[in-house]
């Protein structure tokens, strides 16, 4: 199957190489979270002005950063090619929010509150896993996780730095047992 660049979605740029058997380190697109640099990730380099289907083999973080190996790099001539090149994924991937809006937004340090339990705590990352983004939020010194979707988000209010949130039943007692 054939992607256009109008279906695609810019998620990083190989910075340079590493190490000499091919792989590279990418400055991830500040919209996304290193963890979603999986096997499972289809990703896209831009070659000539086309997207090109790469598979990555293994990924490893790196400060902010990560590390990947992709199939059919196996060296570090190969790899420097690429340096420079920027790195797609299919936008499908990330369509739970309005682009533009919600996805985009740094939620880190709001304060979230459930409809049943009130003041639940304070978010200390969006993680943007593809298909599935979830906010971690820091609770007595435990982190509850909660689907980012637009049936559990009920406001965002940005003034007040505050989430409302309709969490699923049973999901916020799961994490308060543990």
């Amino acid at each position: 199957m054939f992607f256009g660049k109008e279906e695609l979605i810019k998620i990083a740029e190989i910075q340079r190489t590493h190490g000499v058997d091919g792989k590279v380190l990418l400055n991830i697109s500040q919209d996304f979270d290193k963890s979603i640099f999986t096997e499972d990730l289809p990703v896209f380099l831009i070659i000539d002005g086309m997207p090109v289907p790469f598979f990555i083999e293994h990924s490893k973080s790196q400060g902010k950063n990560v590390v990947v190996k992709l199939r059919h790099i196996e060296s570090l001539e190969k790899a420097e090619k690429f340096v420079g090149t920027e790195i797609m994924t299919l936008k499908s991937l990330f369509d739970d929010f309005d682009e533009d809006e919600d996805n985009e937004k740094d939620i880190e340090g709001y304060s979230v509150y459930d409809k049943k339990f009130g003041f639940i705590g304070q978010v200390c990352m969006l993680n943007n896993i593809p298909g599935n983004p979830v906010i971690e939020i820091n609770f007595k010194e435990k982190i509850i996780i909660i689907p980012y979707a637009e049936d559990i988000i009920l406001e965002i209010n940005d003034e007040k730095k505050e989430i409302q949130i309709s969490a699923p039943e049973g999901l916020i007692d799961l994490y308060l047992e543990m």
